[in-house]
């Protein structure tokens, strides 16, 4: 599972590099700078966080990673994760309104949550219609991503397993509530691989 990290990784930068061609003349050259970037961080995270989890698979096996230095790196790579994830959210809100002027807003929308909220926005109208499980997704993402926001320490997180594999991983974040009582917050290797697929079909939306 770790090396699908890097796949789909992969072929959200192949579908970029694509794209950026037929862009070149439709968008500002500093959204296209903005995306690219995005884009290249998710693949260098997607590498490294693969990398940690294949040398993890034999101290899984030993249940000794909590104790190592290697879930505290496992778990500061995919924070950063959720932090490139979420900054490409807000600038693909801004590169398909620069590519289509029927999906211009009257009022300036500045990022991906403003316009979920505008459900009259031409942008929300047609990812609801074309891509009607993105929503759902972002705002779940975004909640996680709030939460590393507002103080998440990689510092006595956790792991979770059903197996012996890597695919089996969870990686927990334990966050500090105002009760003073820390709430887990339980991220699959799934997740990950589900927040890059998500992003390249956003990107498809390109072609509609």
């Amino acid at each position: 599972m770790g090396l699908d990290i890097e796949k789909v990784a992969n072929e959200l930068t192949i579908k970029w590099e694509l794209l950026t061609n037929k862009l070149n003349k439709k968008v500002s050259e500093s959204i296209i700078c903005r995306v690219g970037g995005n884009i290249r961080d998710i693949e260098v995270a997607a590498e490294l966080i693969s990398q940690e989890l294949h040398f993890s698979t034999e101290r899984l096996k030993r249940r000794d990673i909590e104790s190592s230095r290697a879930l505290i790196k496992l778990l500061t790579l995919i924070k950063a994760h959720y932090f490139f994830i979420r900054s490409l959210q807000d600038n693909l809100n801004f590169l398909l309104r620069e590519s289509d002027p029927e999906l211009q807003s009257k009022t300036k929308i500045k990022s991906m949550g403003s316009c979920h909220n505008k459900s009259e926005d031409p942008l929300h109208k047609k990812i609801s219609t074309n891509f009607p499980q993105y929503f759902p997704w972002f705002m779940h993402m975004r909640m996680h991503r709030n939460s590393m926001k507002n103080g998440v320490p990689s510092t006595g997180g956790s792991y979770t397993t059903t197996g012996d594999n890597i695919e089996d991983i969870a990686v927990v974040y334990h966050v500090l509530s105002q009760s003073s009582t820390y709430i887990p917050i339980e991220i699959k290797i799934r997740d990950i691989i589900e927040s890059v697929e998500m992003s390249s079909k956003l990107l498809d939306l390109l072609e509609k």
